[in-house]
């Protein structure tokens, strides 16, 4: 199932139960599926903002087709895994426009991406596989992050990482959290 139109809204909730290849957009496509969203059958593709309106929203194994944001107001997003392949791109959570309150945002796979961006709203992440993010990265949200789910997990930010510089959120580490010899910045 392909969805490449730069405009598409769905006023219901929309579950994919197709074991092949879901394509949410294709570069710079707005996707909103007002009532949530559900595909985690087969492979996920993103392309561009996908969104719900403050409802849940649960994608499996995904790879970033271009530079995407994920968006569920105060519903959460939960994802299996996700990848850029072999291309740099960047991955946003939540809305930097949106309410003070957020959906949570969990990773139960690994993610291994150019970048990762977050807004500076109250809601919590948890990355639960191994992680590898190239740049910087600067965890905004101010609900928490956790990286990591047992001793075995590896948490890599090449270019340093900065968490719970704001906010009272709690941080908490399994496994192993590091960079390439840059900045690790865990609290205020």
């Amino acid at each position: 199932v392909s969805l490449l139109g730069s405009t598409v809204n769905v006023a219901s909730a929309s579950t994919f139960s197709n074991t092949g290849t879901t394509t949410l957009g294709n570069g710079g496509d707005s996707l909103t599926f007002n009532g949530g969203l559900t595909a985690t059958s087969g492979p996920i593709s993103l392309g561009g903002l996908i969104s719900t309106i403050n409802n849940p929203m649960s994608l499996g194994a995904s790879t970033l087709a271009s530079n995407s944001t994920l968006q569920s107001g105060t519903g959460s997003i939960t994802l299996g895994s996700v990848t850029d392949g072999a291309s740099s791109y960047a991955l946003t959570l939540q809305n930097s426009a949106g309410s003070a309150n957020q959906g949570s945002v969990i990773v139960n796979g690994n993610v291994d991406i150019f970048a990762l961006n977050t807004v500076a709203k109250n809601y919590a992440i948890q990355l639960k596989g191994n992680t590898t993010v190239n740049s910087a990265t600067n965890f905004l949200n101010t609900a928490g992050v956790n990286f990591g789910s047992s001793a075995s997990s590896v948490s890599r930010f090449d270019n340093g990482v900065t968490a719970g510089a704001t906010g009272s959120g709690s941080i908490g580490v399994s496994g192993t959290l590091q960079t390439s010899g840059n900045p690790i910045q865990l609290g205020n």
